[in-house]
């Protein structure tokens, strides 16, 4: 037995961001659109500060939490096979997507597939969470306006960046959480508790995501008020 650690709260949180981003990603669609080929650009509209702001935020919030979640669901699966003591000295320490394909194996002697969408998936979402936690400034040549345009196109495609790193964020902890539970226990990801099949959703578009994300936080409510 152990005590329940906070890697249900993380998926919620994540679940919790994602239902809130997508939204808004329709909302700032919508208002680009109303401004396309105008005088006037979109930054101008007093709506556009605040809700480019919020779909930062969730954006982050479902990367980040998506990431603290598969790490935090391994940990607990780790230790309660291979002890604390085996996992701080030989598993903790390691890169995160290592630890996917050696805790597996130690424990059941099954590997991951790394070349499955599942593995591919999680090492997407390291990335953005690596991007997000550690972010680098970079300098900016002022002096030189074809250099500097360049740069600015750089910075603005690593923002529109997070923004895709959302949607694929909740659908790597989802194929993971299957990936693992087909490798190790039917039970290894709460997820999996959801009763679907895999196949019955689309991953590769973000409304079936944004419609599972609905599901998790039905269920964590649901388990919550059950306490």
């Amino acid at each position: 037995m152990r005590w329940s650690g906070t890697g249900y709260r993380y998926l919620k949180i994540a679940a919790d961001a994602y239902t809130d981003y997508l939204p808004l990603a329709s909302e700032m669609a919508e208002l680009r659109r109303r401004y396309e080929g105008g005088p006037v650009p979109v930054h101008a509209d007093e709506r556009y500060p605040e809700l480019d702001h919020e779909m930062m935020r969730s954006a982050v919030e479902t990367i980040v939490f998506s990431a603290l979640y598969l790490e935090s669901r391994l940990y607990d699966f780790a230790a309660h096979h291979l002890g604390d003591d085996y996992v701080e000295k030989h598993i903790d320490r390691l890169p995160l997507a290592l630890k996917f394909v050696r805790v597996p194996k130690q424990v059941t002697g099954r590997e991951i597939d790394q070349e499955g969408l599942a593995y591919k998936a999680l090492a997407n979402l390291i990335k953005a969470r690596n991007d997000l936690v550690h972010p680098k400034s970079s300098p900016a040549t002022v002096l030189d306006p074809v250099a500097f345009g360049q740069e600015k196109a750089a910075n603005e495609a690593k923002y529109r960046k997070i923004h895709d790193d959302a949607h694929g964020a909740l659908r790597a902890v989802i194929l993971m959480s299957f990936e693992m539970a087909r490798l190790v226990a039917p039970h290894y990801c709460q997820i999996t508790d959801l009763s679907i099949e895999p196949n019955t959703f689309d991953l590769r578009h973000p409304q079936q995501v944004h419609a599972l994300a609905i599901r998790i936080k039905a269920e964590y409510e649901q388990s919550v008020a059950g306490d």
